[in-house]
């Protein structure tokens, strides 16, 4: 079955097993519409002069190959996942197994993408699969740049790989927002050192870095090259009157330790919604601190505070709660550290501090790594 597609008159080229019928196996026939959707997204299909098409087959699942795809499956969503190849793997291709996220990541979220541009064809089907790949991620365990590719199924994880890779996107647009997110994938894509060529995790962050001119090697660092896990925020909050208008303090901690995540502290935007009695006011963080305590003014008096509720951040469910310390609001204890012996030690230590007011504190001990091994909530 053949057919043309748009102003290219590309052939897209369906070769099915023959059984009586003319109708294309159920998600096949969309593949022009992806194709209208990815092109937006990713700059024209990199195939164009020749074509594109599927192949039935008797194994499961699906396998891209340059221009024509290799399928026994007909779901959008393994369609589009294997579409989404013919540019994230095919136009350019990892250069070592190592970067292979940059292949299964992305088209696990052009899938993503997909359903999301044709909610009104999908309903719900976005949310629900955005969902189960959040979700998912988490389980990951690793980075998502390999540092081992002699094990096959751990080099295609499916949580790790497909789901994490593909959230770090999504955090990725969510922070420089659709406009920068689409010139990062066109530029990407057509850069004359990678198009038709190879590329690593390193020549994705320096597109990133050259469309938004900022430096992105903590987010990669701590989510793709060398972190591993996911931040669990827990906060405080208290309210004042305020010259007429309302003072809002919010105390954020990052309470992951080492068996959840080996980032110390993640820096990310992140964003906190003020419910008041005249309606919600939104603000966005940088936070970059283990323990961070932010002050706002509104004008209404506030009944609430949520911490990323929109989960644009991949965390924990829990957002967990914690009392502010004694006083107007949840101001830093001031507190010193006198003497920590035996230092450095693999076993038992003591540690002698001087707090400056009551209140709870919480003890962090570090390795020489930077990853947090130990916490205590201390009372004074």
């Amino acid at each position: 079955l053949a057919t043309l597609y748009g102003p290219l008159s590309m052939l897209l080229d369906h070769l099915v097993y023959t059984d009586g019928s003319d109708a294309l196996p159920g998600g096949w026939s969309q593949s022009t519409d992806m194709i209208s959707v990815f092109e937006d997204w990713f700059g024209p299909y990199p195939f164009a002069s020749e074509k594109y098409g599927h192949s039935e087959v008797t194994f499961s699942g699906g396998m891209e190959h340059q221009t024509m795809t290799s399928l026994n499956g007909s779901s959008i969503s393994l369609v589009s996942h294997e579409l989404g190849h013919q540019w994230f793997g095919d136009e350019v291709t990892n250069k070592s197994w190592r970067h292979i996220w940059l292949h299964e990541g992305f088209a696990t979220y052009s899938a993503l993408l997909y359903f999301q541009q044709r909610a009104n064809l999908y309903p719900g089907t976005y949310e629900t699969q955005l969902a189960g790949t959040y979700a998912n991620a988490r389980t990951a365990i690793g980075t998502i740049v390999l540092a081992d590719t002699s094990d096959v199924g751990d080099m295609f994880d499916q949580s790790r790989i497909y789901s994490k890779g593909s959230m770090v996107l999504y955090m990725l647009r969510w922070i420089v927002g659709d406009t920068a997110f689409r010139s990062i994938l066109h530029q990407y894509l057509a850069d004359p050192a990678l198009q038709y060529n190879v590329a690593n995790t390193s020549d994705f962050k320096r597109v990133v870095e050259t469309v938004t001119g900022t430096d992105w090697d903590t987010f990669f660092s701590q989510w793709v090259e060398n972190g591993t896990g996911y931040p669990f925020y827990s906060v405080c909050y208290t309210f004042a009157p305020d010259a007429g208008d309302w003072k809002v303090q919010v105390s954020l901690h990052q309470i992951q330790d080492a068996s959840i995540s080996n980032v110390n502290v993640f820096v990310m935007p992140v964003p906190i919604v003020i419910h008041t009695t005249g309606g919600d006011v939104n603000e966005l963080v940088l936070n970059d601190q283990r323990d961070q305590l932010f002050t706002f003014i509104v004008p209404n008096q506030p009944t609430t505070v949520a911490i990323d509720p929109d989960k644009h951040i991949l965390r924990d469910d829990t957002i967990g709660s914690r009392a502010c310390a004694t006083g107007a609001g949840p101001l830093a204890i001031r507190t010193d550290i006198v003497s920590i012996y035996p230092n450095p030690t693999n076993g038992v230590f003591s540690v002698q501090y001087q707090s400056g007011e009551e209140g709870k504190l919480e003890l962090g001990v570090y390795d020489v790594a930077g990853r947090r091994v130990l916490s205590r909530s201390l009372t004074r």
